[in-house]
Protein backbone atom coordinates (compact mmCIF):
# COMPACT_ATOMS: atom_id res chain seq x y z
CA UNK A 1 0.00 0.00 0.00
CA UNK A 2 2.94 2.29 0.76
CA UNK A 3 4.59 2.32 -2.41
CA UNK A 4 0.97 2.74 -4.28
CA UNK A 5 0.48 -0.49 -5.76
CA UNK A 6 -2.67 -1.75 -3.39
CA UNK A 7 -5.85 -0.11 -2.40
CA UNK A 8 -5.56 -1.89 0.78
CA UNK A 9 -3.30 -3.71 3.10
CA UNK A 10 -2.14 -7.07 3.61
CA UNK A 11 -1.78 -9.57 6.48
CA UNK A 12 1.85 -9.56 7.18
CA UNK A 13 3.91 -13.16 6.77
CA UNK A 14 4.69 -12.84 10.47
CA UNK A 15 4.91 -10.50 13.12
CA UNK A 16 8.68 -10.09 12.65
CA UNK A 17 9.97 -9.43 9.66
CA UNK A 18 11.25 -12.74 7.88
CA UNK A 19 14.22 -13.35 5.57
CA UNK A 20 12.18 -15.82 3.17
CA UNK A 21 9.54 -15.97 1.11
CA UNK A 22 7.18 -18.87 1.10
CA UNK A 23 7.56 -21.14 -2.25
CA UNK A 24 5.96 -24.59 -3.10
CA UNK A 25 9.39 -27.16 -4.86
CA UNK A 26 7.74 -28.36 -7.74
CA UNK A 27 9.01 -31.58 -9.35
CA UNK A 28 9.37 -31.82 -13.37
CA UNK A 29 10.64 -32.80 -16.86
CA UNK A 30 9.77 -31.74 -20.31
CA UNK A 31 11.14 -31.79 -23.69
CA UNK A 32 12.33 -28.72 -25.82
CA UNK A 33 12.78 -28.91 -29.30
CA UNK A 34 14.63 -26.22 -31.66
CA UNK A 35 13.26 -25.66 -34.83
CA UNK A 36 15.84 -24.64 -38.00
CA UNK A 37 15.16 -20.86 -37.94
CA UNK A 38 15.86 -20.87 -42.06
CA UNK A 39 13.32 -23.57 -42.47
CA UNK A 40 10.73 -22.02 -40.41
CA UNK A 41 11.78 -18.63 -42.15
CA UNK A 42 10.81 -20.33 -45.43
CA UNK A 43 7.71 -21.65 -44.79
CA UNK A 44 6.59 -18.61 -43.22
CA UNK A 45 7.58 -16.45 -45.88
CA UNK A 46 5.50 -18.95 -48.46
CA UNK A 47 2.04 -18.79 -46.08
CA UNK A 48 2.53 -15.28 -44.65
CA UNK A 49 -1.03 -14.18 -46.37
CA UNK A 50 -2.47 -17.31 -45.15
CA UNK A 51 -3.04 -15.80 -41.99
CA UNK A 52 -3.54 -11.88 -42.82
CA UNK A 53 -7.45 -12.62 -41.28
CA UNK A 54 -6.47 -14.48 -38.63
CA UNK A 55 -4.19 -11.67 -37.49
CA UNK A 56 -6.74 -9.18 -38.37
CA UNK A 57 -9.53 -10.44 -35.89
CA UNK A 58 -6.93 -10.75 -33.25
CA UNK A 59 -6.21 -7.10 -33.24
CA UNK A 60 -10.57 -6.54 -33.07
CA UNK A 61 -10.77 -9.21 -30.20
CA UNK A 62 -7.57 -8.60 -28.43
CA UNK A 63 -5.82 -5.57 -28.85
CA UNK A 64 -3.34 -4.92 -26.04
CA UNK A 65 -3.16 -7.81 -24.46
CA UNK A 66 0.38 -9.52 -23.73
CA UNK A 67 -0.87 -12.86 -24.22
CA UNK A 68 -0.63 -13.15 -28.03
CA UNK A 69 2.09 -10.36 -28.22
CA UNK A 70 3.93 -13.30 -30.31
CA UNK A 71 0.98 -13.74 -32.88
CA UNK A 72 2.82 -14.76 -36.42
CA UNK A 73 2.50 -17.52 -38.55
CA UNK A 74 5.87 -18.57 -36.87
CA UNK A 75 3.65 -18.53 -33.70
CA UNK A 76 0.58 -20.46 -35.12
CA UNK A 77 3.02 -23.23 -36.35
CA UNK A 78 4.84 -23.84 -33.17
CA UNK A 79 1.92 -23.91 -31.27
CA UNK A 80 -0.18 -26.09 -33.42
CA UNK A 81 2.79 -28.63 -33.16
CA UNK A 82 2.73 -28.47 -29.46
CA UNK A 83 -0.75 -29.32 -29.07
CA UNK A 84 -0.48 -32.37 -31.16
CA UNK A 85 2.71 -33.48 -29.46
CA UNK A 86 0.94 -33.16 -26.37
CA UNK A 87 -1.57 -35.41 -27.37
CA UNK A 88 0.72 -38.21 -29.25
CA UNK A 89 2.64 -37.40 -25.79
CA UNK A 90 -0.07 -38.33 -23.30
CA UNK A 91 -0.84 -41.32 -25.60
CA UNK A 92 2.57 -42.76 -25.65
CA UNK A 93 4.11 -42.43 -22.05
CA UNK A 94 1.26 -42.45 -19.89
CA UNK A 95 1.00 -38.91 -18.84
CA UNK A 96 -2.68 -37.76 -18.58
CA UNK A 97 -3.35 -34.81 -20.71
CA UNK A 98 -3.99 -32.07 -18.50
CA UNK A 99 -1.00 -32.81 -16.60
CA UNK A 100 1.28 -31.65 -19.74
CA UNK A 101 2.43 -28.06 -20.38
CA UNK A 102 3.29 -26.31 -23.32
CA UNK A 103 5.66 -23.53 -23.65
CA UNK A 104 6.24 -21.73 -26.96
CA UNK A 105 9.54 -20.02 -28.10
CA UNK A 106 8.68 -17.49 -30.90
CA UNK A 107 9.96 -14.12 -32.32
CA UNK A 108 8.98 -11.55 -30.91
CA UNK A 109 7.90 -8.41 -33.71
CA UNK A 110 10.68 -5.64 -33.74
CA UNK A 111 13.56 -7.31 -32.09
CA UNK A 112 16.23 -8.86 -33.33
CA UNK A 113 16.46 -12.47 -31.28
CA UNK A 114 15.28 -15.37 -33.36
CA UNK A 115 13.73 -17.94 -31.64
CA UNK A 116 11.98 -20.56 -32.99
CA UNK A 117 10.84 -24.05 -30.28
CA UNK A 118 8.49 -25.59 -27.76
CA UNK A 119 8.96 -26.74 -24.43
CA UNK A 120 6.85 -30.04 -23.58
CA UNK A 121 6.92 -30.42 -19.71
CA UNK A 122 5.10 -31.44 -16.55
CA UNK A 123 5.65 -30.10 -13.21
CA UNK A 124 3.89 -31.31 -10.33
CA UNK A 125 4.48 -31.32 -6.04
CA UNK A 126 4.09 -35.17 -5.81
CA UNK A 127 6.30 -37.72 -7.83
CA UNK A 128 4.20 -37.41 -10.95
CA UNK A 129 6.96 -34.59 -12.52
CA UNK A 130 9.58 -37.23 -11.76
CA UNK A 131 8.52 -40.16 -13.15
CA UNK A 132 11.27 -40.27 -16.21
CA UNK A 133 8.06 -40.62 -18.74
CA UNK A 134 9.01 -37.88 -20.60
CA UNK A 135 12.98 -37.71 -20.51
CA UNK A 136 12.29 -41.04 -22.42
CA UNK A 137 10.10 -39.89 -25.22
CA UNK A 138 12.73 -36.89 -25.98
CA UNK A 139 15.57 -39.78 -26.82
CA UNK A 140 16.28 -39.15 -30.67
CA UNK A 141 15.23 -42.60 -31.89
CA UNK A 142 11.91 -42.27 -30.09
CA UNK A 143 11.24 -38.56 -30.74
CA UNK A 144 11.58 -39.41 -34.29
CA UNK A 145 8.95 -42.71 -34.14
CA UNK A 146 6.35 -40.08 -32.37
CA UNK A 147 6.87 -37.05 -34.40
CA UNK A 148 5.75 -39.58 -37.59
CA UNK A 149 3.23 -41.42 -35.19
CA UNK A 150 2.14 -37.81 -34.82
CA UNK A 151 1.90 -36.28 -38.66
CA UNK A 152 -0.03 -39.66 -39.23
CA UNK A 153 -2.83 -38.98 -36.69
CA UNK A 154 -2.73 -35.22 -37.75
CA UNK A 155 -3.47 -36.23 -41.04
CA UNK A 156 -7.00 -36.54 -41.06
CA UNK A 157 -9.79 -35.51 -38.01
CA UNK A 158 -13.08 -37.33 -37.81
CA UNK A 159 -14.93 -34.19 -38.54
CA UNK A 160 -13.05 -33.77 -42.20
CA UNK A 161 -13.17 -32.09 -44.14
CA UNK A 162 -15.28 -29.97 -42.25
CA UNK A 163 -12.24 -29.18 -40.17
CA UNK A 164 -9.13 -29.39 -42.21
CA UNK A 165 -11.29 -26.54 -44.45
CA UNK A 166 -12.21 -23.70 -41.59
CA UNK A 167 -11.11 -20.59 -41.42
CA UNK A 168 -13.25 -19.73 -38.26
CA UNK A 169 -13.36 -21.79 -35.60
CA UNK A 170 -13.04 -20.98 -31.66
CA UNK A 171 -13.14 -18.31 -29.57
CA UNK A 172 -13.70 -15.39 -32.20
CA UNK A 173 -12.95 -17.12 -35.12
CA UNK A 174 -9.35 -17.43 -33.87
CA UNK A 175 -8.46 -21.05 -35.01
CA UNK A 176 -8.39 -22.06 -38.83
CA UNK A 177 -8.33 -26.28 -38.95
CA UNK A 178 -8.43 -27.05 -35.37
CA UNK A 179 -11.50 -28.86 -33.06
CA UNK A 180 -11.91 -31.01 -29.88
CA UNK A 181 -11.56 -33.84 -32.28
CA UNK A 182 -8.01 -33.27 -33.69
CA UNK A 183 -6.24 -30.28 -31.54
CA UNK A 184 -7.83 -28.97 -28.72
CA UNK A 185 -6.15 -29.01 -25.40
CA UNK A 186 -7.61 -28.46 -21.71
CA UNK A 187 -7.05 -25.21 -20.38
CA UNK A 188 -4.81 -25.95 -18.29
CA UNK A 189 -2.19 -27.22 -20.81
CA UNK A 190 -2.41 -24.62 -22.95
CA UNK A 191 -0.93 -21.08 -22.63
CA UNK A 192 -2.71 -19.04 -25.19
CA UNK A 193 -6.61 -19.91 -24.57
CA UNK A 194 -6.72 -22.80 -27.11
CA UNK A 195 -6.52 -19.70 -29.84
CA UNK A 196 -4.18 -19.33 -33.27
CA UNK A 197 -3.98 -22.63 -34.11
CA UNK A 198 -4.34 -24.44 -37.83
CA UNK A 199 -3.33 -28.12 -38.08
CA UNK A 200 -3.09 -27.07 -42.15
CA UNK A 201 -0.04 -25.37 -40.83
CA UNK A 202 1.58 -29.33 -39.99
CA UNK A 203 -0.35 -31.33 -42.23
CA UNK A 204 -1.49 -28.94 -45.18
CA UNK A 205 -5.16 -29.86 -46.70
CA UNK A 206 -6.10 -32.36 -49.19
CA UNK A 207 -6.07 -29.94 -52.34
CA UNK A 208 -2.49 -27.84 -51.15
CA UNK A 209 0.21 -30.05 -49.02
CA UNK A 210 2.64 -26.83 -50.03
CA UNK A 211 1.09 -25.07 -46.80
CA UNK A 212 2.76 -27.99 -44.34
CA UNK A 213 5.86 -27.07 -42.76
CA UNK A 214 6.17 -31.06 -42.92
CA UNK A 215 5.64 -31.57 -46.83
CA UNK A 216 8.24 -33.40 -46.94
CA UNK A 217 7.16 -36.24 -45.06
CA UNK A 218 3.68 -36.71 -45.52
Amino acid sequence: KELGIFDREFAPISRQPKNWLPAIELFGEGIFIQFNEEAVCDWENRNASRYLEMSKRLEQNWIGNDMFSQNSPRFVFLHTFAHLLIRQLASQCGYATASLKEKIYSTYEGTGEPMCGILIYTAATDSDGSLGGLVREGNSDRLENTIHALLQEASWCSNDPVCIDSKSQGFNSLNYASCHACLLLPETSCESVNCLLDRASVVGTPDDKSIAFFKDFI
